[in-house]
């Protein structure tokens, strides 16, 4: 339905997401022969976890913001702000 409305003119859809990057690959998301141990070689040296928050819309537009470890409140709320005044910048 979102989709049809988009495509009426009535609405602009966007996406959200946000993903992780680390050096250590959790055991949980492996897969492994039935009878077999779990085990992944993992570097000594852990690191932060680097995620990345993005925004878009279908043939127009991708705004992403970059964090290390967790993306807070006023982080997100500035990415929003970003986006929204770009926006304004194209249409006038």
């Amino acid at each position: 339905m979102l989709r049809h409305e988009e495509a009426r003119g009535a609405l602009r859809l966007k996406y959200l997401d946000e993903a992780g990057f680390s050096l250590w690959s959790p055991v949980g998301y492996s897969y492994i022969k039935v009878g077999k141990q779990k085990s992944i070689p993992q570097s000594k040296k852990r690191g932060k976890r680097l995620n990345i928050l993005g925004i878009y819309e279908a043939n127009k537009s991708f705004n992403y913001a970059l964090a290390l470890g967790t993306f807070r409140k006023d982080s997100f709320i500035d990415l929003l702000q970003k986006s929204s005044k770009k926006e304004i910048n194209r249409s006038v």
